[in-house]
């Protein structure tokens, strides 16, 4: 069953680009953005530097952004974030999360509840009047 709003985000385990291994219920009580995206996306691309500069912004008050880079190496990856100056955890995904997930169009962004509840799935590119009032609703959950 893929997961749907309202329902609780399935837990996953993945390798970051740090070398260490990630799950999703690390970040449990922490609002979470999860974001499915790759380097031969355009607007995974174009939203990058936004989700960067939201991190910095919020990682303090329990935000957490993981991103889930889709099938590509981990050279591609890292050239990618040091480019880009990335700073949230990479998770390499071979196809596993991506299918658990449900996702095939890029990039999917999932804000997922302190809680672990879907709050809201958003498909394509994010931009800043939509990303912040949905970061800020995550943050106002954690109570």
């Amino acid at each position: 069953d893929i997961p749907v709003v309202g329902g609780k985000a399935p837990n996953f385990t993945l390798k970051g680009l740090d070398g260490e291994i990630h799950q999703l219920s690390d970040f449990e009580g922490q609002a979470i953005l999860l974001n499915f995206w790759g380097t031969f996306c355009p607007p995974c691309v174009a939203e990058t530097p936004l989700l960067q500069e939201y991190y910095e912004k919020y990682k303090e008050e329990g935000f957490i952004i993981l991103g889930i880079n889709l099938n590509e190496s981990n050279v591609t990856a890292q050239g990618f974030v040091r480019q880009f100056g990335v700073t949230y955890p990479i998770l390499m995904d071979k196809d596993q999360v991506r299918r658990q997930y449900g996702v095939n169009q890029f990039p999917t962004t999932l804000f997922i509840q302190p809680d672990g509840t879907i709050a809201e799935i958003w498909i394509g590119e994010i931009k800043e009047p939509q990303l912040k009032p949905r970061i800020e609703r995550l943050l106002a959950a954690k109570g």
